[in-house]
């Protein structure tokens, strides 16, 4: 998005016209000429509280937002008669961004594009993608984005969040607090909670396989060496075809068959694993109206 006008005031190319009634300022200083109409129909809170519709002064009246000019750009265009915008070329960042200025201002005409796109990348940013989803409560990006975090640590997670949430430094206590403060905990607890069962699956896995398999009477080492690719390995449990192509030596009519078997096992048992959203049901269900429940309108128990 490039700019006119002087380099005290610069004004986007894309919204420059002159019959705006209202002027978006963008965090980077870009301006942007808008219509108060299309702001009332497609957001809540972009304008003040109480914002007549028509604007009575000669000279629009300029709002700062705390958004990028990126950012600004893309959702404005979500609120125009045209075709949508493609989010295919944007980087996740830029996506990430609009996502979030979209949940803030109500704009659920990009919520929903954001959404599909940040499904259509999984498993790359899933992280950050539980992240989002986890804080505006939106369940089912919430489950699939969680599945490919079994693979990073607790610390990974907590690092992600906390490019999120302002606020890193909380007590982990079981008590009532407000959503939007305390959301890296009630995040972490619900990772911790979702882990563990992954990692019941996979002691469960392990104990299976050496119980079953501890010696093949044809000598192959099959079985030993995808004990030994297991060890430590909680994210293996999502890569059983490609840890099999690469291991079983499928010639070995002694263990082979039976190592197939409880391959179809584990991953039967990991398909049945439930999903990260059903950890606390309460938190994903405080959606009111399409939107998540704002700070002090309700309080979490877990």
């Amino acid at each position: 998005m490039s700019s006119t006008g002087s380099s005290k005031k610069p004004i986007s190319e894309r919204f420059c016209t002159s019959d705006h009634d209202v002027v978006l300022k963008a965090s980077d200083g870009m301006h942007f000429h808008f219509y108060r109409k299309n702001l009332k129909v497609h957001s809540e809170g972009m304008l003040p509280t109480g914002d007549a519709t028509e604007q009575s002064t000669a000279e629009p009246e300029t709002i700062s937002l705390e958004e990028s000019s990126e950012t600004i750009d893309l959702l404005l265009q979500f609120m125009l008669r045209q075709n949508q915008p493609t989010l295919q070329n944007v980087s996740f960042s830029a996506v990430l961004a609009l996502a979030e200025a979209a949940e803030k201002y109500r704009v659920y005409s990009v919520v929903a594009p954001c959404q599909v796109h940040m499904r259509e990348i999984l498993p790359q940013n899933s992280l950050e993608i539980l992240a989002y989803a986890g804080k505006h409560r939106h369940a089912e990006l919430a489950d699939l984005a969680a599945v490919p975090t079994i693979k990073s640590s607790l610390k990974a997670v907590v690092e992600s969040l906390s490019t999120i949430s302002l606020d890193l430094v909380v007590s982990w206590v079981p008590v009532p607090y407000p959503r939007g403060k305390h959301f890296l905990i009630t995040a972490c607890l619900f990772k911790i909670r979702y882990r563990e069962t992954w990692n019941d699956a996979f002691i469960h896995a392990q104990e299976s396989l050496r119980m079953r398999f501890s010696q093949c009477y044809g000598g192959c080492r099959s079985a030993g060496t995808l004990s030994l690719h297991f060890k430590g390995q909680l994210g293996s449990l999502l890569g059983m075809d490609d840890i099999f192509v690469s291991v079983i030596q499928n010639d070995c009519r002694y263990c082979s068959p039976g190592l197939v078997a409880w391959k179809n096992e584990v991953m039967m048992t990991v398909k049945k694993l439930a999903a990260f959203s059903t950890h606390s049901k309460t938190w994903f269900a405080n959606r009111i109206d399409g939107r998540a429940l704002e700070d002090g309108e309700s309080k979490i128990y877990y």
